[in-house]
């Protein structure tokens, strides 16, 4: 799936930047698809740079969590358990109290893992 940011930065330092995220999923034998309607099941979104997320939760490659929520829910059922071994800011989380799914996060870096478990107590509320 790609993410195509609508507002990416043009150049930087005479070189181009990527403006599209790419996804990639993955899935032992063959798997299943659960889809709510057509737009669920694009793989191609196109927005805007989540610039109010970055500030907010202080984390430099934020997700949107509309896109992140619409993965989970196509690629999961309710009360299943979604990993993310690179938690962040815990926008999976978050999309996981939203879409009623459990959650397991990974995150090394102490500062974000903080970030994250206030982020993710602050939607369990």
């Amino acid at each position: 799936m790609c993410w195509h940011k609508t507002n990416a930065l043009p150049t930087y330092s005479n070189k181009y930047l990527s403006d599209t995220e790419y996804l990639l999923y993955f899935r032992k034998g063959k798997g299943k698809c659960f889809p709510h309607n057509y737009e669920d099941v694009k793989t191609y979104y196109l927005s805007v740079s989540n610039l109010k997320d970055k500030k907010m939760w202080k984390h430099p490659t934020i997700k949107p969590l509309c896109i992140t929520e619409k993965i989970i829910r196509n690629s999961s059922k309710e009360n299943y358990t979604i990993l993310d071994p690179f938690m962040g800011s815990g926008t999976t989380g978050v999309a996981c109290i939203n879409t009623n799914r459990d959650f397991i996060g990974i995150e090394l870096d102490e500062k974000y893992y903080k970030i994250a478990e206030e982020r993710i107590n602050s939607a369990i509320k």
